[in-house]
Formats: structure tokens, sequence, C-alpha cells
């Protein structure tokens, strides 16, 4: 992989309060990378820094082997050629749409300016709206402006902060994609914020999960559901229960639900204490199950219910059912434990 946008141990702080700490990162030209993690985990602010809006305090940015960011440096952010789209689009309410397209390429000629906009109008499927304004237009038609109007100088990058936030959560999922799809058609490098796990599947390549400014897994949305690199990032990916599990030697672990084979278990001492994932379309609703428990609650998600169970000790997990079943109810169900992943 060549990279192209690198952060290399990347602190950022005020007034000693450290926000980000030894934060590493490498994306490729075209990739489209997502920064994902709870309010407050420094995303932002590290998204800022790229920008150039911020100084860092450790480590340095490289856009294309050029350093942005560093101690000692911070290049101008009308400098770095980077677009952003911020969470309220932060279209100028007294220009049209052609205008705010065109505002990043005003030193163009008329007739340049003229071919952009209606080039951008038209990958943003919005050909027809240049001489319409801000306030005519719906959310998404909104977003699609603004994200044309960052795209209209070519720029070497692209930052979305929570770009879907404000829209209505139905619709974040399938815009996501669209942004994707334009985003692949013009081979656009791009890092997006988001704190909603399916925004970030629908459309980044790789996916850096934060928590209290650190970095914790940067991976594809398929690697951190299947193998989440620790107990953070598999209770914050995805619907899953942890429950504890004791190392009885290098081949078997015991759990509340009794003392089985794990192939991970040889990468523990005897007697630690690890946990293990379970996440529920592993777990069977059967009357032949080899498992029984009591259920907590039944929760309607319309293409199915999910059950959480509790365990004989104070544990739970949670399953997937087609039928709905009453609360305190017990319940058989199968459970190949070896299959869940072993996590310190």
């Amino acid at each position: 992989m060549n990279t192209y946008l690198e952060l290399q141990q990347v602190a950022i702080a005020y007034q000693h309060n450290t926000i980000v700490q030894d934060f590493s990162l490498s994306l490729a030209q075209g990739q489209l990378g997502c920064l994902l993690g709870p309010s407050g985990c420094g995303k932002t602010t590290l998204l800022r820094a790229i920008a150039g809006f911020e100084p860092l305090t450790q480590g340095q940015i490289k856009l294309q082997d050029t350093v942005l960011s560093k101690p000692t440096y911070t290049q101008a952010p009308e400098q770095r050629q980077i677009g952003v789209v911020f969470q309220d689009y932060a279209l100028f309410p007294h220009l049209s749409v052609a205008q705010n397209i065109a505002f990043g390429i005003r030193q163009q000629s008329k007739a340049q300016q003229q071919a952009r906009v209606q080039a951008l109008l038209d990958l943003v499927s919005l050909p027809a709206f240049a001489k319409r304004y801000p306030h005519e237009l719906s959310g998404g038609q909104q977003q699609r402006i603004a994200l044309a109007r960052a795209l209209a100088p070519n720029p070497r990058l692209l930052l979305l902060d929570e770009p879907f936030a404000s829209q209505d959560i139905s619709l974040r999922e399938s815009l996501a994609q669209e942004v994707r799809a334009i985003l692949k058609q013009t081979q656009t490098t791009a890092l997006l914020v988001t704190h909603d796990q399916h925004e970030a599947f629908a459309m980044a390549d790789k996916i850096a999960v934060m928590q209290a400014g650190r970095l914790q897994q940067w991976e594809s949305a398929q690697v951190l559901y299947e193998q989440p690199s620790n107990r953070f990032v598999a209770d914050f990916i995805g619907q899953g229960s942890l429950i504890k599990a004791e190392i009885v030697d290098e081949t078997q672990i015991k759990t509340a639900l009794g003392t089985v084979t794990h192939p991970q278990a040889i990468h523990f001492q005897r007697g630690d204490t690890a946990h293990l994932l379970i996440r529920p379309q592993q777990v069977h609703i059967t009357p032949t199950g080899n498992y029984q428990a009591g259920v907590v609650s039944c929760v309607f998600r319309g293409e199915n219910y999910l059950l959480t169970l509790q365990l004989p000790d104070t544990e739970r997990i949670h399953a997937y059912a087609v039928q709905p079943v009453l609360q305190n109810n017990p319940v058989q169900f199968q459970l190949e434990l070896h299959q869940g992943l072993l996590l310190k």
C-alpha cells in the first residue's frame, strides 16, 4: 500500500489536558477512512488537526510525503488543499447553489466555473438546481451541495465531520452509501468522523475505533466485527456479550455455561481470566438445545425479536428469535462456545 495520508504518534492537548495521544494510522490514495468512537473521544479534534485548525503537541501529520503539522510547525489551512464538509453543511444562505459550489474556484474564469459547477451538479444528481437557494433544499440535497462545493477545487483530501448527523436515522445509511459512490467515482481520498457504526460500515474502507483519545483498532468493518482486538472494540462494534472465562489449561476454558475446549486457550496462562465474545447469531433457540436460560427481555426488531437471556450466574447474552417469548420464561438454546472469540 502506498501511504497517502499518514499520522505518526500524534498527540493534541489543551492547557495540559491531553485530548488525543499516541495516534498513528495511514490511508492509501483513493481510500475512504473513518474515525469512529463515542462522543468526546477526540475524533473531531483529530480531524481539525488534519485540516490545520489545531496544533500538535507530539508527532506529525503528512500528506503525500509533505509534513502538514508537527509541534514546531503548522502549515496554514488554506495551503493544505484539503476540503471539509461540516456537520451543519455551512452553505451560504444568500448565495445560490451554483454560487455556493463555485465559492472555492472564484479564481477561475466564468466559463470554467460554470462547467465545473454543472459537472458537479450532475455528479450529485441535482442537475437543475443551480439557481436555487439553500433554504429551498431538503436536508439530503443540502448535504449533496456541501459535498459538491468541497469537491469543486479538486482537494487532495476530503474531511467529513458527522455529515449525516442532522438527517433522519432512516436516511443516514443510504446517504452514506450515496456519498461513498460519489467519492469512489471521483477517486477522492477522504476521512469521515462519526459515532454511528452503521454510517461507518456503509461508507468506509477502513475504520479507526477510538476511545479516550487513543486508537484501539484500524481495520475494515468485517475485521472489526469478526476479530476485534480488545473488549472495547468487541463491545462497541455490533451486538454482542462478553462473558467471563477462566483458563483451565492450554486447551480448555471454564464459563458459566460449563467447561469446553477452545482453540485460543493456548494463548493464555493457566488461571488467567479472559472474556468470551458471544454474538446473537451464535445462539440458536431450539427445544433440543444443550443449555437453558431465563428470558430477561424480548424486544421486537421488525425482522425478528432480540432476547436477553440470564445465564446461571449474573451474566447475560443476546439471541435472535422468530417468535416472541414471555419474560421470565425459560428457553433452551444451542451454543458452540468454542466459536466465540476469546479476549483479555
